[in-house]
């Protein structure tokens, strides 16, 4: 199993491409119409499951685009031996940042 390989990585980034497509202007709907006079309003807005659960796979696939258009600019740019620390390095920041916003979204469920 190569873990390079270009065509599962191409079918992730058309389906988080078609996912993201369909959540922004979703999303934008969701907070034009949500009520927002107070940080209460906000946070139970933000914290609704409609919004939460569909937001949380949106950074998810967002991150998942992000790494994949990362990932074939530096395939076809940087040597081999630097790519792969390269990589390694990015996904490693890459899941500190998905483990921050997930540790985000449960903080603000809890309140």
């Amino acid at each position: 199993m190569n873990v390079l390989s270009g065509l599962r990585a191409h079918v992730w980034q058309r389906f988080s491409a078609w996912y993201l497509m369909v959540y922004f202007p979703l999303a934008a709907l969701y907070w034009w119409q949500a009520p927002t006079e107070s940080v209460a309003q906000v946070q139970a807005a933000m914290s609704h499951w409609l919004f939460l659960w569909p937001s949380l796979l949106a950074f998810g696939l967002l991150m998942v685009h992000a790494w994949v258009g990362l990932r074939d600019v530096l395939l076809d740019y940087l040597p081999r031996r630097a790519l792969q620390a390269g990589l390694w390095l990015w996904a490693l920041v890459w899941l500190l940042v998905l483990a921050d916003g997930v540790f985000l979204a449960m903080q603000l469920v809890a309140s």
